[in-house]
């Protein structure tokens, strides 16, 4: 094997360094297309599978693939301008060469996809959240409805019963009372929720009971109370002198 072990770790450090340029002087259009065509063609052959490696090349001797590799290269650089060869080499050192612009595009292109494919499963996962509260939600305001339909049957029903007893209910009212049968005053909401609570177990708030016209005489009389929005009863009154 004519190129010696240690030229081969030389030529292996400095790889990358071929690569780069390699990649740089292959995009340039002022390297000759045929040098171009012919590095392509090396390559071509090294990595066939087809073909078997280690080669026996005349004057280079026995090389095996990567060694093949890397003499192509080399040999494409060597053919290559000076000039052009120089300014890429000058690139490269300054990290503005066309292999680093390419590398920086191709990494932002990735990670413009890769947050355009993280944006639209956070989409998706927030679309699937908010379908399931809206859902939820939806599904609490309807067992509220529910809750309300009931509740106000619910209250009606009460409302229709005590308007019943009410009116079934015969409340006596003993009050003082001058000579011509005629109170001190009138009967007031409080004397009515009291007598009810007394006579009758029912309590009703004072502040309901009203009268259609005042009661301030003895004998018969009647107040109302308003039990629900729909129910108003009234209530049947009897004054008699204390």
């Amino acid at each position: 094997m004519l190129l010696s072990l240690r030229l081969l770790r030389r030529i292996a450090r400095e790889l990358p360094r071929y690569g780069k340029l390699t990649y740089c002087l292959y995009r340039d259009p002022r390297v000759p297309q045929r040098n171009k065509l012919a590095l392509a063609a090396a390559l071509a052959l090294i990595l066939n599978p087809l073909v078997d490696v280690p080669l026996r090349i005349p004057v280079f001797g026995e090389m095996d693939a990567v060694a093949l590799t890397v003499l192509a290269v080399r040999m494409f650089v060597e053919k290559a301008p000076k000039d052009v060869v120089a300014e890429h080499q000058e690139r490269i050192a300054l990290g503005t060469s066309v292999f680093d612009q390419d590398l920086r595009q191709s990494r932002e292109g990735l990670r413009m996809r890769l947050d355009a494919l993280r944006g639209r499963g956070l989409a998706v996962v927030r679309a699937r959240r908010g379908t399931t509260t809206t859902r939820g939600a939806q599904e609490q305001v309807d067992r509220q409805k529910a809750t309300a339909v009931q509740r106000e049957q619910r209250e009606l029903s009460d409302a229709k019963a005590l308007a019943v007893r009410l009116e079934a209910a015969q409340v006596t009212l003993k009050l003082r009372s001058g000579k011509d049968g005629k109170l001190f005053g009138a009967v007031t909401n409080a004397d009515v929720a009291s007598a009810l609570k007394q006579q009758h177990g029912i309590t009703l708030d004072r502040r309901k009971i009203e009268f259609e016209e005042p009661v301030k005489a003895m004998g018969p009389g009647s107040a109302q109370v308003k039990l629900h929005r729909e129910v108003t009863a009234r209530i049947p009154l009897m004054v008699t002198s204390a």
